[in-house]
């Protein structure tokens, strides 16, 4: 070998052949293992070659190279380079020997090479692989190197073999014939197929080992290569494995690559971005090539919905498994994977997920923005599909409902906004999570750190309890996951685990379960924070973690946030040391926040994390609610945020923050500054801490501010920022509410002393306060000035609201500073305020003194609409307090209003000074004596007096008086004059609705006042109250309806007193000349008293002798009767309906004659009652819906009528539903009503809604109008109904015995039945059940004969309502139980059930069919009009059976012509298809029912055969003809007999010209037996149409006799099963080719003829439309065709045929099926719709055009002339 290079070619190429020989040398195997062990890759590159030559040969060499090769392994104790002997197996052949090898070896060559990989697979497993794999499904993982390294082997070898099959195999094999061979070779290489393909050639590997060494071969990682390999063959047109297979397959290995995660090896290595690509090509969607688009048409980019989501799932593996080089593309370039993958992290599956929206809102906007953008998808969709459906079909339309690519197709957008997936997609990621937990995958990568982000940009403010799932489940150490993963379990647990107080005991035991994980949790960060080791970004994670939810809007998110840092901050060592320190020497409320005012400076990283802290407590001084948190912020603020390296611009931050907090957060402030210490109530020293601080903090900020002026200053948009300067040459610039929190403060106790550093503090204090207070109030100096920086302007720094703060503070110079250069008004709203020290009133009420000499003070009060009065009163009050001072203002407010009120002008009433009296003390001599003080006390005392009123007024208004002597004064304080005036108009108005009010609802009220009012009249005669009631009749007329309107409710004395007091109100009114309206009511209420107790006794109509009166008489004496009767007994003239009505009824029922005063008694209850039933609703129903005496009906028809008539014309719907409630809740049986007055009022009242719309009888009504289910009756109330309808006919019964009236009354209550039913099918499908149980039940006990009822049949009514009903609907026909509809007519006259919805669809189809014509197209339509009325006729006999008659006619007056012109004209064809039709009636056509209308048709047919009878062309209608007189005869002997007997002569004729029909000879014997014993017939009196028959009569006696003389009725079929034995043999599966066409081709002739023998084939013929040869699917499917036709019933049958057919990949067989598929639409209509959406998917999926068939079935389905 080493001597010469092919020298091994050589040796080995004798080797093996020679081992393959008979004579064997037992040295082989030793001179291979040495050759092997020389030269191990030659060697094995050589093997392959020798092994592929012998592959190449014409004899089959696999079985015998298989075991050869497994000798050879075994030889060399498997130690053979497997990955290059398959390579070299793999290489493309193109020499001499390959290339002039036959199709077929090729062939086979490739299936043996690819047995051959498989083999060397399985060779790679040795024993010592198998050990370790099976320890390693023990969980022993010690050692896996060897079973890594198999596993690497075997992905290498897969990788070649693809690309074998995806370079190598296209160009060495025909592969466009072998698709499949194809597909099947690279699912086996890749061990993917059925498992016994391994193993078929010599059953290796035996059946102990076969599993185990399958499953180590199939479970390998996958290599990029492979993948990406597999991707492009899927892209590439030209070779045979499609997108979707393709994306399967690549699921499926990626998937098993996955699942050996466990392994140690990189089981899914992706590098390349490409794959990305590759897969979103794959699940793109192509229309067909042969569809052109419009030019000017650009089609959505599409992609098959459930390809695209696939892909997405396998890219979510792969990102899982590389997201170092695919993560950051995958995260940033494709939201909806970035969503998928974020939904596995944090296991919601849920969209859009927690980590998208931190709100509802958000979250909203998503969902909204996921439907729009489905909408413009949709449109999008339905815009594409139909440009494709008008490129084959113009006229076709696509909608939501026949589209079939919306559900099928979604945008390929996966670079956009993240799209919802589907609810099984979200299943399928569930599951795929917990299968390779790709969730924790993707939470450990740290690069990118996909987990970071998520928190990053949802935001630590939201509570994020995935989060602590995750630390929950993670198997790692707690290195590996980000801190804020941490924190936030530690968080959640924080509530029932391990946290420590104060005192460092723990609050709750924690649970067993998760103790341990905690306090490694706690300890790990706690030595994060403390430790110097550790970077300070990570101490500043934590940190911001947990500070950013102080700022939450939720308050338990802030509490857990404060816990959470107190668990970190506080060390278990530090606890006790802090409770040491904290015992005087710091306020006990700020020992729970040690944790930040002395552990979190202790941190090694503090100076790094000062800046963040500062910031996030400064924000969550905004948020924050509990008052010890706020100060323990303030307190650590002014520690560390005002350091001397601190800049400017974030001490302006600072400031303003606190400032905000100061004086927009007034209700917090002052509780932890104005708190006081329980034990000595001053301010406690917590609050003396803060404000310290505060002070300290803002005076650090102004010696910072404070800089000289500057001559400009730059502009600014801040409208609240402003420039402050002071006299000194300083200036500052600064926010407005800085200002004024620094004055606030100032207005603060300020008395702490910080024990600690006592002297110092309050020395600093001190100063402090003293330099803010010198700053902005300086005692030597003029106060700051300040400016907008926006304008210029000069800024008010101190607002009123602020001067009032000032004010009431204890600081004079801050009181000085808010009264220097007030106004009058200022200080007039000043003094009105509360909370205002003593000796700051006096300050204020000397300014006020001062101003009463410099300004008209009246006129500020006339502006501010105060009362002078009300001032004096103010000041009266705080000279009580102890204030000093006003007094000159005092009587100058005195003096002006005493000038007002004494003015002589006249412009200004006395009424001016009263506004908002109030009673004032000591009040007169305030401007001294003499005349002017007595006008003085004299305009005092009237004003005092009208205060005194208004008083009362409003204090009555509040709380109205018990007392009688209270009411009194209120009702002379009411109607006084002084109440009308300006001041007073609002109590009085006040005052009156109360009152109205509490005696409608009080009656001890009423009585109050009623009694006060008889006082008032009669004890104070002499007072001015009867003149101030005509004054204001506004309220004096309510007042006095009120006390009338409850007069009835008194007793009979009281009544008494009441009158009494109204007639002497009414003579004092009288006697005093008043003319108002108050006199119009008493008069007509004493009236009404006096006409009350005239006519006490009440007369009831039905007493009164109303006989012998005129009409003038009556008339009168009905009027007082009633206005007598309407009357209550107090004589109010209340009208009593429900009384009225009920004489008025009870008068009516009780007359025994009708006349002129029933006429009058009916219109005087129409005035009483217009609605005639809500009054006496029993009675009124009764006389309305009564069942009359015989003697009565007549005379009540009229006035019944008309009573029926004004009830639903004239009473409210809610009236008629009760009414129709209360008549279907009585059975009417028992129920004693008119059924037929009940059953007009109810179709009335379905046609009510018509009248009020104007829908009448003029009006036409819209196509597409649907009548409304006005009624809504219950199925129980529509029973009712159907009771009615029968009594009815019942009632009509006893009087006229006729089927015609009984049918007539039923038909015109049938549309009532229908229309209660409303278009509600299980109410439909009630009312069949509930007719076919009530004729089930009276079957037994009626009999019928002939259609004539022999007592009333109600088993008849209840047959034909359930008929009607159907030719109504038919499809009703599905909820009736007879096996045929048509058993239900046996002996109906279907002539009197007029005329139906359907009826109009058989005209047409008939008229259409009679429309002949000469001409082939004439043909053809009669031809498609044919099978339209068979299938009619088919369906629903019946509704053919009814247009017999219409036949009968449309076939006169065409037997005249002559032959050439009858045929030519195509009547033949028409009397051909009308016997056909005919046929399929039977044999409902040969009942009594329709004799007269079937004679007619036999008649003109006999009168066809006796005029052309002899033609040739007449033989087949003659023939058929016969046959049908035969079964005419089979069914009915007696009729057919007397039917054809006029007709022998004619049947004698046919029989010589027709020797051979057999059929004929039995026909004419009936007749010929017929005629001979007429006489007999006679005798019997046989009823010729069927009625009263019976079994034991001489009748039935004869019509046996003739049943024994008609030929026995021939099968369905005329061939026997014997004698088509043969041919069905011929024709079974697995017979010859020639041997079916040649059965199949005289099946095709016999048909012509006999279709009936195709029932026999029928299971053959749907076999065979299958078949791959063109010729014997044409005739089989003609041969269906034609037995479909005869039968259309059986479409049914051959439907799953036929759908086969068309979803079959033989495209030759598809093409068979759609030659037909027309009509076989038209012939199974009622699978019209699947059969159209088969055919249009067809299209759109495959390149066979299907358009022109489409639009050929629905011009059939939807021609006019046929349906």
């Amino acid at each position: 070998m080493s001597q010469h290079g092919s020298n091994l070619q050589t040796l080995l190429t004798h080797i093996i052949y020679n081992e393959l020989s008979t004579a064997r040398n037992p040295n082989n195997m030793a001179i291979i293992q040495t050759v092997f062990n020389q030269l191990p890759l030659e060697a094995a590159r050589v093997l392959a070659d020798i092994f592929l030559d012998l592959l190449i040969n014409k004899e089959d060499y696999l079985r015998a190279l298989r075991p050869l090769l497994r000798e050879i392994v075994r030889t060399l104790r498997h130690d053979l380079n497997f990955e290059e002997f398959c390579l070299g197996l793999l290489q493309e052949r193109s020499d001499i020997k390959f290339t002039e090898l036959e199709p077929q070896y090729q062939d086979r060559l490739m299936q043996s090479v690819c047995d051959m990989i498989c083999l060397c697979q399985l060779l790679c497993i040795t024993p010592a692989i198998r050990e370790a794999a099976s320890a390693h499904a023990r969980a022993d993982h010690k050692d896996l190197t060897m079973l890594q390294s198999f596993q690497r082997q075997l992905s290498i070898i897969q990788r070649d073999a693809v690309w074998w099959i995806h370079l190598v195999v296209p160009e060495m094999y025909d592969i466009k014939t072998k698709s499949n061979e194809f597909v099947h070779c690279l699912y086996k290489m890749l061990f993917m197929a059925e498992a016994e393909h391994y193993y078929n050639k010599d059953n290796w590997p035996p059946d102990g080992d076969r599993n185990v060494m399958l499953r180590l071969c199939s479970e390998v990682p996958i290599l990029e290569d492979a993948l990406m390999r597999i991707l492009v063959i899927g892209l590439n047109k030209d070779l045979p494995l499609n997108a979707a297979d393709c994306l399967e397959l690549a699921d499926q290995l990626v998937k098993r690559a996955a699942s050996l995660n466990n392994t140690g090896v990189d089981v899914l290595r992706i590098e390349r971005m490409e794959i990305f690509d590759a897969l979103m090509n794959l699940a793109t969607y192509h229309h067909p090539d042969n569809i052109v688009l419009p030019s000017h048409y650009q089609p959505p980019t599409l992609a098959v919905s459930s390809s695209y989501w696939k892909v997405l799932l396998l890219l979510l593996t792969i990102t899982a498994f590389n997201p170092h080089s695919l993560g950051l593309s995958a995260w940033e370039s494709y939201p909806t994977l970035r969503c998928l993958m974020e939904m596995v992290m944090t296991n919601t599956y849920t969209f859009p997920p927690p980590t998208f929206s931190v709100d509802e809102k958000t979250t909203e906007e998503i969902r909204n923005s996921e439907k729009q953008v489905a909408a413009l998808e949709r449109d999008e969709i339905l815009e594409f599909e139909t440009h494709l459906a008008t490129a084959t079909n113009p006229s076709a339309t696509i909608t939501l409902q026949n589209s079939l690519l919306i559900t099928q197709l979604t945008a390929m957008t996966p670079r956009q906004a993240a799209r919802k997936p589907p609810n099984h997609v979200m299943e399928q990621l569930k599951t795929l999570n917990e299968s390779l937990k790709l969730g924790q995958l993707l939470c450990r990568s740290r690069q990118p750190d996909f987990l970071l982000d998520i928190i990053q940009t949802q935001g630590t403010s939201e509570v994020q309890p995935w989060l602590a799932e995750l630390v929950e489940s993670s198997e790692s150490s707690l290195e590996v996951l980000p801190v804020q993963c941490l924190c936030e379990f530690l968080l959640h647990e924080t509530p029932q685990h391990i946290e420590v107080d104060c005192d460092g005991d723990e609050v709750s035991k924690p649970v067993h379960q998760r103790e341990g994980k905690q306090k490694q949790l706690l300890k790990h960060l706690q030595d994060l924070m403390y430790s110097a080791n550790v970077e300070s970004h990570t101490v500043l994670e934590m940190m911001t973690y947990f500070l950013r939810r102080l700022t939450s809007q939720q308050v338990h998110s802030r509490s857990l946030a404060l816990k959470g840092l107190k668990m970190v901050l506080t060390r278990q060592e530090d606890v006790v040391d802090m409770v040491m320190e904290n015992q005087g020497c710091q306020p006990v409320d700020l020992a729970a926040f040690d944790w930040l005012l002395k552990c979190l400076p202790t941190i090694p990283h503090f100076k790094d994390v000062r800046e963040k802290i500062c910031i996030a407590l400064q924000q969550a001084c905004q948020i924050e609610t509990d008052h010890q948190a706020v100060s323990a912020f303030v307190v650590f603020l002014s520690q560390f945020a005002i350091s001397e390296d601190k800049q400017q611009q974030s001490l302006d931050d600072l400031v303003l923050d606190l400032s905000r907090l100061i004086v927009e957060r007034q209700t917090l402030v002052n509780h932890i500054l104005l708190s006081r210490s329980p034990s000595s109530g001053s301010t406690s020293d917590l609050s003396g801490l803060i404000l310290t601080r505060l002070l300290h903090i803002f005076s650090e900020y102004m010696k910072r501010a404070k800089g000289p002026a500057q001559e400009a200053y730059s502009w600014s948009d801040t409208q609240d920022q402003i420039i402050v300067r002071w006299s000194m040459g300083h200036s500052a610039t600064m926010h407005i509410l800085v200002v004024h929190a620094m004055i606030i403060l100032l207005t603060y106790p300020s008395s702490y002393q910080e024990p600690e550093t006592q002297t110092e503090l309050e020395t600093d204090k001190g100063c402090c306060y003293d330099e803010l207070v010198e700053i902005w109030f300086p005692q030597q100096d003029n106060p700051p000035t300040a400016y907008l920086i926006d304008t210029s302007e000069e800024a008010l720094l101190l607002p009123d609201w602020l001067k009032l703060k000032m004010i009431r503070s204890n600081v004079d110079r801050l009181v000085d500073a808010a009264l220097n250069d007030l106004e009058v008004m200022q200080l007039l709203l000043f003094i009105q305020s509360f909370g205002i020290p003593v000796d700051n009133m006096s300050k204020l009420l000397s300014c006020l003194d001062e101003c009463s000499q410099r300004h008209s003070v009246m006129d500020v009060l006339k502006s501010m609409s105060s009362d002078p009065h009300y001032m004096v009163q103010l000041i009266d009050i705080q000279h009580m307090r102890g204030a000093k001072g006003g007094e000159k203002f005092k009587q100058f407010l005195s003096r002006d209003s005493v000038s007002i009120d004494g003015d002589g002008d006249g412009d200004v009433s006395v009424i001016e000074a009263q506004s908002e009296p109030i009673p004032v003390a000591g009040t007169r001599g305030v401007a001294g004596g003499g005349a002017k003080d007595k006008d003085m006390d004299v305009g005092l005392e009237v004003i005092s007096e009208r205060q005194r009123q208004q008083s009362r007024l409003v204090e009555s208004a509040r709380s109205l008086p018990s007392k009688d002597e209270d009411m009194m004064k209120t009702l002379e304080d009411l109607f006084s004059a002084n109440s009308q005036s300006s001041s007073s108009a609002a109590a009085s108005n006040k005052l009156f609705f109360t009152l109205l009010q509490e005696m409608n609802s009080n009656r001890q009220t009423f009585s109050t006042v009623l009694q006060a009012f008889q006082n008032l009249i009669f004890d104070k005669s002499d007072s001015d109250f009867v003149a101030n009631l005509h004054k204001m009749p506004v309220k004096a007329c309510p007042l006095i309806k009120a006390l009338l309107h409850h007069v009835k409710d008194l007793g009979e004395d009281h009544r008494k007193e009441v009158t009494n007091v109204m007639e002497r109100l009414l003579s004092r009114s009288q006697g005093q000349g008043h003319r108002t309206a108050i006199n119009a009511i008493l008069v007509q209420f004493l009236a009404s008293c006096q006409k009350i107790h005239k006519s006490r006794k009440k007369v009831n109509i039905k007493d009164l002798n109303l006989s012998g009166l005129n009409e003038g008489e009556l008339e009168r004496v009905l009027s007082e009767t009633l206005k007598s009767s309407v009357l209550n007994e107090s004589g109010q003239g209340h009208f009593d309906c429900s009384a009225s009505s009920h004489q008025l009824c009870e008068a009516i029922v009780a007359r025994d004659e009708l006349g002129t005063s029933e006429g009058l008694l009916i219109d005087w209850l129409e005035l009483v009652d217009p609605e005639m039933l809500s009054a006496c609703p029993d009675l009124q129903e009764k006389l309305i819906f009564a069942k009359r005496d015989s003697h009565q009906v007549k005379r009540w028809q009229q006035p019944q009528a008309y009573l029926l008539a004004l009830l639903t014309h004239q009473s409210n719907w809610q009236t008629i539903n009760k009414c129709i409630t209360s008549l279907l809740s009585k059975t009417p049986d028992t129920s004693q009503l008119n059924s037929k007055a009940v059953l007009d009022f109810l179709w009335a009242c379905i046609h009510i809604p018509k009248i009020w719309q104007g829908l009448g009888k003029d009006r036409k009504t819209s196509v597409s109008y649907k009548a409304e289910d006005v009624l809504c009756l219950s199925v129980n109330q529509v029973y009712t109904l159907i009771d009615y309808i029968v009594m009815e006919t019942r009632s009509l019964a006893e009087k006229q015995a006729k089927v015609k009236v009984k049918v007539a009354s039923v038909s015109n209550r049938i549309d009532l039945l229908l229309s209660s039913c409303g278009n509600r099918q299980f109410v439909l499908e009630s009312v069949l059940k509930y007719l076919q149980r009530k004729a089930a039940d009276d079957q037994q006990n009626v009999k019928v004969n002939a259609g004539v009822m022999s007592e009333v049949n109600e088993a008849y009514l209840y047959h034909f309502m359930i008929i009607h009903i159907y030719l109504e609907k038919p499809h009703a026909v599905k909820y009736i139980e007879c096996d045929d509809v048509t058993s239900l007519v046996n002996n109906l006259q279907t002539t009197y059930l007029g005329t139906c919805q359907l009826d109009t669809v058989s005209h047409r189809l008939i008229t259409n069919l009679s429309n002949t014509a000469g001409g082939s197209q004439a043909q053809s339509r009669l031809y498609d009009a044919n099978i339209a009325c068979r299938k009619m006729a088919s369906q629903h006999p019946l509704l053919m059976l009814r247009q017999l008659s219409m036949i009968a006619a449309l076939l006169k007056g065409r037997v005249h012509f002559s032959f050439n012109e009858f045929r030519h004209k195509n009547h033949l064809l028409f009397f051909t298809h009308v016997l056909g039709i005919m046929d399929l009636l039977r044999p409902d056509v040969f009942k009594v029912c329709q004799q007269r209308a079937l004679n007619e048709v036999l008649h003109i047919y006999f009168d066809v055969i006796e005029v052309h009878g002899l033609q040739k062309e007449m033989t087949p209608l003659v023939i058929k003809f016969v046959h049908f007189l035969h079964h005419f005869t089979h069914f009915d002997a007696i009729n057919s007999s007397l039917a054809l007997k006029q007709y022998l002569p004619l049947l004698i004729h046919v029989k010589e010209n027709y020797p051979d029909l057999d059929i004929l000879k039995s026909l004419l014997a009936v007749v010929s037996n017929e005629i001979k014993d007429q006489q007999h017939l006679l005798d019997l009196d046989v009823d010729v149409e069927g009625k009263n028959q019976s079994t034991d009569t001489p009748d039935n006696e004869v019509n046996m006799g003739l049943n024994e003389a008609v030929m026995p009725q021939r099968p369905t079929s005329p061939f026997s099963a014997i004698q088509l034995a043969p041919f069905l043999k011929k024709i079974e599966r697995g017979a010859k080719l020639e041997d079916v066409i040649e059965v199949l081709e005289d099946l095709d002739k016999t048909s012509k003829r006999k279709v009936d023998i195709l029932e026999h084939f029928m299971g053959d013929l749907r076999r065979l439309v299958l078949s791959n040869n063109d010729k014997c699917r044409s005739i089989c499917h003609i041969l269906l065709m034609r037995f479909v036709r005869q039968n259309p019933a059986s479409a049914s049958d051959i439907l799953p045929s036929v759908l086969e057919c068309l979803e079959s990949k033989n495209y030759h067989v598809v093409l068979s099926a759609l030659k037909n598929i027309s009509e076989f639409i038209l012939l199974s209509r009622e699978n019209s719709g699947l059969l159209l959406e088969k055919l249009f998917a067809l299209d759109i999926e495959t390149n066979i055009e299907t358009g022109s068939y489409i639009t050929e079935a629905i011009h059939l389905l939807n021609d006019q002339h046929i349906s």
